[in-house]
């Protein structure tokens, strides 16, 4: 492999997330993340982890994985990939991250800013080279127009900021829910947009018995603002 294109923002290539937040916040088990990850043993033998060898195992040193803002990035849309209604096998996944990899020539292919601008264009090459059954083409047709499958595409036009080529923020509930994970702020977890106060102090304090008006008078917010957020507490990883 060339040498690949890589951002020098220490803040989203720095280690950030253990497995289990990353995995809370991409919606899959912590099991998953992991197999995702590292590989497993499977019935036929190992299989290899999805993103190449980017994430490390953990060491008897730091048994911990713990991942960085831009591999959370990439759990997450391997993550839409693989849901339903349309859900594309893991192994071809896999392929096409390394695929992208390659073809770019950048780590993170899949929180890159190309996978939004020429990811349905990729994607199609990547089925027209390997083909596999209808339903599991990784680029769909939308008026002669190759484009990402609907719940990748609203991730990376609607739900991820890019910086310098690679995502930078990411609104993990869609820009109209003012809540952001930005790995800047907060050392990446679920914030309060325009402001540091985590998801997860706002719950802690709501379940201890605080009200939301005095939250909401507390960090100068609006008492709507509040109410949606613990509408959201899920996110509180």
């Amino acid at each position: 492999m060339t040498t690949e294109v890589m951002p020098s923002d220490k803040y989203r290539t720095g280690k950030s997330y253990t497995v289990w937040q990353a995995a809370r916040l991409a919606g899959v088990t912590t099991r998953t993340a992991k197999d995702w990850l590292l590989g497993y043993e499977g019935p036929h033998g190992p299989v290899p982890p999805v993103f190449g060898d980017r994430v490390a195992s953990p060491t008897a040193a730091a048994s911990v994985l713990m991942l960085s803002f831009l591999e959370l990035i990439e759990l997450v849309i391997a993550a839409r990939f693989r849901r339903k209604p349309r859900p594309i096998s893991l192994d071809r996944v896999r392929a096409a991250h390394a695929f992208a990899r390659e073809e770019w020539g950048i780590a993170y292919p899949f929180a890159s800013l190309k996978l939004r601008e020429f990811g349905g264009h990729l994607l199609r090459e990547f089925d027209e080279r390997y083909p596999g059954a209808p339903y599991e083409a990784m680029a769909l047709d939308m008026g002669g127009q190759p484009t990402l499958p609907g719940l990748v595409d609203r991730e990376v036009r609607s739900n991820l900021k890019f910086f310098d080529d690679f995502a930078g923020l990411w609104y993990p509930r869609g820009p109209s829910v003012p809540i952001v994970v930005n790995p800047r702020v907060a050392a990446g977890r679920p914030v309060i947009e325009h402001t540091g106060v985590t998801v997860a102090t706002i719950r802690a304090r709501w379940k201890g018995g605080e009200t939301m008006r005095s939250l909401a008078e507390d960090y100068e917010l609006n008492v709507e603002t509040i109410e949606e957020v613990l509408h959201k507490s899920d996110l509180a990883a």
